[in-house]
């Protein structure tokens, strides 16, 4: 008799992870997949911005210090293309002030996650919670 293997937590949800950094993007990448999430990543805002509208990822991890522009660019520009503009996105950086975090909510950020203060497992809850799947 074969043994049922659950299907992962995940399953069915495409996240699009946006940040420049490959030590942290790598971490949250697998930790991620590890999940049961389909991953897409890359490295800059503009490829972010292209990926995003080709895509249509379920939701967007976008980091805020990233060089050409940077996270917070990323999102207004996300957020004025029709095709891109209803997608959901939750801030991952290691910005922490409260100015920050105000200023990416007020540009239409859906969360925010502190890098050294959530883990890819806890990153994955939050995202169910705000997929409400």
């Amino acid at each position: 008799m074969k043994k049922k293997v659950p299907v992962p937590a995940g399953s069915g949800i495409r996240i699009l992870l946006i940040d420049d950094d490959p030590f942290m993007n790598g971490l949250y990448k697998l930790g991620l997949e590890r999940n049961g999430f389909e991953m897409v990543s890359v490295f800059d805002g503009f490829e972010g911005i292209k990926k995003a509208a080709e895509i249509h990822p379920d939701i967007i991890l976008l980091d805020l210090m990233m060089p050409q522009i940077d996270g917070f660019e990323t999102l207004k520009r996300l957020k004025a293309d029709p095709k891109t503009k209803d997608l959901p996105v939750i801030i991952l950086s290691t910005l922490s002030q409260s100015a920050d975090v105000q200023r990416a909510m007020e540009a239409g950020a859906k969360s925010y996650f502190v890098k050294t203060e959530t883990l890819p497992v806890e990153a994955a809850q939050k995202i169910h919670d705000i997929l409400g799947r």
